[in-house]
């Protein structure tokens, strides 16, 4: 298998590019109210704008979320605070594996390939939210984990603390939601983690927001063609299609919302597995206790079934991608994107085309 990395700045620019025009920045959505068949959304800078459709993709705290329904829970707290860097190193065997996951006692580190020489890599520590903030001054973060939290971890850890500048670190207490089953309310839906937050140990926080965006164009699209209207999107059967986007994806990140969350508690658990020596009589037992028997004696089922299965589904999307989602008024029939899922160009062309 194969990947391709884009960087979130790189990928940020080609949108830019493409939309920038259309984007305003430091003005927060502070209400909007349906009339007709428009959405009237208030801003912080005292403006009023209108549009079709108002959807929330404004992050874990999201406003659009509280207008929806102010009545939602609180984010909670994942048990974890999390250290993240950028390692500008090229490990011995970065050409097998692209992925790693060290786990120690109530804690565990990541990291990933991420190309160009360099590797982001992720510390997880089971410390409650807040306490770093008071405690590690601006710009000790990386001396801290190397000279107490990860100092005797194995030399691959040592090698991504040492090559990773110190003022490319982050720390954030990690919080997320229990899956909600309704993002969708007229004109007004949600999308990314402001309709599904999940920790971030599987890499899949910006991949589900990803397939959000692909399912709700989609959608939209398919209101075009129920029309048999191919000029524009009619407006009062917008809110069928974020009920449609709604019930196709609710299910899918429930589920990766889930599995997100429960690999996070598998690896706090971890204990070693139970080791037994048989080169001496009697044999020496180490790792000896209930968490390293489970341990023991579920390592082939986790390694040979569990986690191929998971990151088969993780890695598949669970539909049909339709080139028309992607067609372009700048003159190209297709679009950039469209070429690719149309066929009429390969992976390989088409970034080097364009990335």
């Amino acid at each position: 298998m194969s990947s391709v990395v884009i960087d979130r700045p790189v990928l940020q620019d080609i949108l830019l590019k493409r939309v920038g025009r259309c984007v305003t920045k430091g003005a927060e959505v502070i209400g909007s109210n349906q009339v007709g068949e428009r959405v009237h959304v208030q801003l912080s800078t005292g403006e009023t704008v209108e549009g079709d459709m108002l959807v929330g993709s404004d992050g874990i705290n999201s406003r659009v979320r509280d207008l929806f329904d102010p009545s939602r829970r609180e984010p909670s707290w994942s048990g974890y605070t999390c250290v993240a860097g950028m390692a500008y190193c090229v490990p011995d065997d970065i050409a097998e594996v692209g992925y790693k996951v060290w786990v120690g006692s109530k804690k565990y580190f990541v990291s990933v390939d991420v190309g160009g020489g360099r590797i982001q890599w992720y510390a997880f520590m089971n410390i409650p939210p807040g306490t770093l903030q008071g405690e590690i001054p601006p710009g000790e973060m990386l001396g801290w984990l190397q000279s107490g939290e990860f100092a005797d971890w194995t030399s691959d850890v040592q090698l991504l603390l040492e090559t990773s500048p110190e003022d490319e670190v982050e720390q954030r207490d990690l919080y997320d939601r229990p899956p909600d089953l309704q993002w969708s309310q007229g004109r007004v839906c949600l999308l990314g983690d402001a309709a599904h937050p999940m920790m971030p140990n599987l890499g899949q926080g910006g991949g589900m927001a990803i397939e959000d965006a692909l399912v709700l164009s989609q959608e939209i699209v398919r209101l075009n063609e129920d029309s048999g209207d191919l000029s524009g999107t009619p407006r009062k059967r917008l809110p069928l299609a974020l009920r449609r986007y709604n019930q196709n994806r609710v299910v899918r990140a429930a589920a990766v919302q889930g599995l997100s969350r429960v690999s996070s508690a598998f690896l706090f658990q971890y204990q070693p597995p139970l080791d037994v020596d048989w080169t001496s009589f009697p044999p020496k037992l180490s790792h000896v206790g209930p968490r390293s028997l489970i341990t023991r004696a579920c390592q082939g089922f986790l390694q040979n079934v569990a986690f191929p299965l998971q990151f088969e589904f993780l890695f598949s999307f669970p539909g049909r991608i339709d080139p028309n989602s992607f067609r372009s008024d700048t003159g190209d029939p297709e679009g950039v994107a469209g070429e690719l899922f149309s066929g009429t160009i390969s992976p390989k062309e088409w970034f080097a085309r364009y990335m």
